[in-house]
């Protein structure tokens, strides 16, 4: 394994993001690494909204108010000081891969929503947008088979 010693944890709050920050944490933390909380609030006038079409605008007020304060991420991290940014962005994956570039960043650890079929198709992936363009490894965390998909 990778002697990582900055890892960027991408989060949009929801229950894939919630997974992939529980890998990232344990990840850093057996291997004495930073880590750093990554949220990407997508611009206003933005042509497209992320992460997927069918996000309503409560739920992005919802994730744009957790982001504010972080509280639900304070029970996986277990006192471990982690660093946390917030940036706006036009394009999320860029804006993930360009954070991880400019901050030094070895590992970036993501959702996923494991859609497949049409849905991927019609949505895409932001994981594997990231995967093609990062500078860095990628560790994508799929969602447990039994949890609920929440937006």
């Amino acid at each position: 394994m990778a002697a990582w010693r900055k890892v960027c944890c991408a989060v949009d709050f929801s229950t894939c993001s919630e997974e992939a920050l529980a890998r990232a944490a344990e990840l850093a933390r057996r291997l004495e690494a930073q880590l750093v909380l990554l949220h990407v609030q997508v611009d206003d006038d933005a042509d497209a909204l992320w992460p997927h079409p069918e996000v309503h605008q409560s739920e992005l007020d919802r994730r744009e108010a957790m982001a504010a304060d972080w509280g639900r991420q304070a029970s996986v991290i277990r006192g471990q000081v982690v660093d946390k940014a917030v940036v706006r962005a036009r394009h999320v994956p860029e804006a993930i891969a360009s954070f991880a570039a400019r901050e030094g960043c070895e590992l970036i650890v993501v959702g996923t929503h494991g859609r497949q079929g049409m849905r991927r198709l019609l949505l895409g992936s932001v994981a594997e947008k990231i995967v093609r363009i990062a500078p860095c490894s990628v560790l994508i965390v799929r969602p447990a088979k039994d949890a609920p998909e929440r937006r």
